[in-house]
C-alpha cells in the first residue's frame, strides 16, 4: 500500500504538468478581445452574378402595375430576351392593387414581388402599411447607382427612407384636346375651360380615385389655393363633364371627337393614340404645369415571393436599356440623363423658365388628404 502512494502521486503530478500549458493557453485566449467573423467582401459584379443565378430558379416574377398594355408587353419581352426570366404583370388601378396586396398580406399569402405605379398609392397606402422594402442595398449596378446619370445629379428617391424611386420626369397639365375642334388659341388658361362654349364637351377620368384626373384636381387646388381652387372645381362641374372610370375610353372618345377636351387624360393611352395618328394634343397652360413621375415609380415588396427576381427586375428597369424601352412604350421622359427624348410629346418635357409644381414634394402630400376629401365631395355626385 505504501509503495503505491508515491506511484499514484507521480501519475497525478504528471497529468497536472501535462494539462498546465493547455489550461494556461485557454485562459490567455480568454483575455484577448473576441474577433467577429466578417463575411467576405463582394464586388457589385460578383453580387449581381450571384443574384442573377439565384433568380433563374425562382419561377415567375410578379409585378403589380398601373402601366398600359404597350408598356407591359415591351417590358415582358425585353426582360425575357435579356435574362431568360419571365415576368407577369398584374394590372389595375392603384388603389385596387393596394387593396389586393393588403388582403394577401393579412392572409399570410405573399405572391407579388415588385411594384410599378404612381406615387399616391405607394407613398400614402403601401408605405405606411409597412409593405415596402428599402432600396439602398437593392440597387447594385454601377450605371444605376451613379448619381451623375440622373436628373439633379442624385438618385430620384421620393422618400427619406429610400423605399420608392421615381424614374419618370414629366411635365404637363393632365389635359388633352382634340385638335379638329379646339384651336391652340382657345385654351391658354385653366380658366378658359369655364367658357360656356365648352359645356357638354368635356370628358374626364374619375377624380375620386387615384389617377390623372385626381392629379389635375390637386393641381388646381395647389395653383389657385384651397378656397378659390374649390370654387373653380365646382364651376367645372357646371360644365356638365362626363366622368368615366375607364381611362382608355376617356382618350378614345377624345380621339373620335366625341368630346373636345379630356381632363385627366392618361398619358400612356394618349401617347398610343397620338402615335397612331389621332388628332390629339396635350396642353401646357399659363398658370403652371405639374412636374410628375406619373406612373413611373418602382418599389419592392418587403415579403417578396421571388426576391432575387425582384432585385434583377428593379435594377434592370433603371438601366439605360430598361429606361429606353420603358420611355418608348410609356411615352413619358425618363429621369436618366443619357436617354434620347426624340419622338416624345413636347408638352411632357420640362422647358426652361416653366413654372413647375412638384407632385412629389412634402407640401403636395401634406395637403393631399384634405384636397382628396374636397375633390370627392365635389365630384361624387357626378358618378
Amino acid at each position: 500500500m505504501n509503495n503505491k502512494k508515491p506511484i499514484l502521486l507521480g501519475i497525478i503530478l504528471g497529468v497536472i504538468l501535462a494539462l498546465g500549458p493547455i489550461i494556461k493557453d485557454d485562459a490567455a485566449a480568454g483575455e484577448q478581445p473576441k474577433k467577429t467573423a466578417q463575411p467576405p467582401k463582394t464586388s457589385p459584379s460578383s453580387r449581381w452574378d450571384t443574384v442573377l443565378q439565384a433568380a433563374k430558379s425562382e419561377g415567375t416574377l410578379i409585378v403589380y402595375t398601373t402601366a398600359n398594355p404597350a408598356t407591359r408587353v415591351a417590358l415582358t419581352k425585353a426582360f425575357k430576351d435579356r435574362y431568360g426570366l419571365t415576368v407577369e404583370f398584374l394590372a389595375g388601378r392603384g388603389e385596387e392593387l393596394a387593396q389586393r396586396i393588403a388582403t394577401e398580406n393579412r392572409a399570410g399569402v405573399y405572391l407579388g414581388d415588385a411594384l410599378l405605379m404612381g406615387a399616391p398609392v405607394l407613398r400614402l397606402i403601401l408605405k405606411p402599411a409597412g409593405l415596402l422594402a428599402p432600396l439602398d442595398s437593392a440597387l447594385m449596378l454601377p450605371e444605376v447607382t451613379d448619381p451623375t446619370r440622373w436628373r439633379g445629379r442624385k438618385l430620384p428617391f421620393i422618400d427619406k427612407e429610400h423605399q420608392i424611386i421615381a424614374f419618370v420626369n414629366k411635365t404637363g397639365s393632365y389635359v388633352a384636346v382634340n385638335t379638329d375642334s379646339v384651336k391652340a388659341a382657345d385654351l391658354k388658361s385653366f380658366r378658359d375651360f369655364l367658357d360656356p362654349k365648352w359645356k357638354g364637351k368635356i370628358v374626364m377620368d374619375d377624380p375620386t380615385v387615384s389617377g390623372a384626373a385626381e392629379g389635375w384636381a390637386v393641381l388646381m387646388l395647389s395653383i389657385f389655393g384651397q378656397d378659390k381652387g374649390k370654387e373653380y372645381l365646382q364651376q367645372i362641374t357646371k360644365q356638365d363633364p362626363v366622368v368615366l372610370r375607364d381611362k382608355r375610353a376617356v382618350v378614345e372618345w377624345l380621339a373620335r371627337n366625341k368630346y373636345s377636351i379630356a381632363i385627366g387624360a392618361d398619358s400612356q393611352t394618349y401617347s398610343e393614340f397620338k402615335a397612331n395618328g389621332a388628332p390629339v394634343a396635350y396642353l401646357k397652360l399659363s398658370e403652371a404645369s405639374v412636374s410628375t413621375s406619373s406612373g413611373g415609380l418602382t418599389a419592392m415588396l418587403k415579403r417578396a415571393a421571388h426576391p432575387n427576381m425582384a432585385l434583377v427586375f428593379v435594377n434592370w428597369l433603371l438601366t439605360k436599356e430598361g429606361q429606353t424601352i420603358f420611355q418608348k412604350a410609356f411615352g413619358a421622359p425618363s429621369a436618366r440623363l443619357d436617354i434620347d427624348m426624340a419622338g416624345l410629346e413636347t408638352a411632357f418635357i420640362p422647358q426652361e423658365g416653366e413654372r413647375l409644381i412638384q407632385d412629389a414634394s412634402d407640401e403636395w402630400y401634406a395637403n393631399y388628404p384634405v384636397y382628396r376629401e374636397i375633390i370627392r365631395q365635389i365630384f361624387k355626385p357626378l358618378m
